[in-house]
């Protein structure tokens, strides 16, 4: 018993940053003053020691990243504000110059390698957010499935949606702006 309280607190205090952490539905006002960093899909090692099948996963796995960084790099470039791509292990060199990120729990457990298959009638489903990596916020735009994880067409598909609904006129005047200069 005194196990079970004494590993309860140290996780309420060692996550303790986290109760302040605050999740909002929508985009974040200031997003076309900010710059948003977009994950690249990072290629996960094959250790010789791995089973064949887990091989066979990861070397599947790193065949569709190269395929989703190539459909990235093209889509990304639809996005009408300030924008960076990075990998997910090399983004908080860039958190003087971002605050955000757009990002999902599945998008993160796939790129450290987590086996995400829940069977053919099964899948997981996950928020896909905006978060502020100063202060953790997270900004829920919708759902997304394991199935749409490497499918960076379709998820940008739709946060642009949303980006055009939220900032339509800020969008027309930065139009403006590039055709006079």
């Amino acid at each position: 018993m005194r196990l079970a309280v004494l590993i309860f607190f140290l996780f309420i205090f060692s996550n303790f940053n986290s109760f302040s952490q605050k999740t909002h539905k929508g985009l974040p006002k200031d997003l076309d003053k900010e710059t948003i960093i977009f994950f690249e899909y990072e290629q996960t090692p094959i250790d010789e020691e791995m089973t064949r099948s887990m091989k066979r996963m990861y070397k599947k796995r790193n065949e569709i990243s190269i395929r989703a960084n190539k459909i990235l790099r093209s889509k990304v470039k639809k996005y009408p504000f300030k924008y960076v791509i990075s990998k997910r292990s090399e983004y908080k060199n860039l958190t003087n110059n971002c605050k955000y990120i757009l990002e999902s729990d599945l998008m993160e457990a796939a790129n450290n390698g987590v086996n995400l298959y829940a069977g053919y009638k099964k899948e997981y489903v996950s928020d896909l957010f905006v978060k502020d990596i100063r202060t953790g916020d997270k900004y829920i735009l919708h759902k997304i499935g394991t199935s749409q994880i490497y499918q960076p067409q379709h998820i940008l598909r739709r946060f642009y949606r949303k980006v055009k609904s939220n900032y339509r006129k800020q969008i027309k005047e930065q139009r403006e702006l590039m055709k006079k200069g």
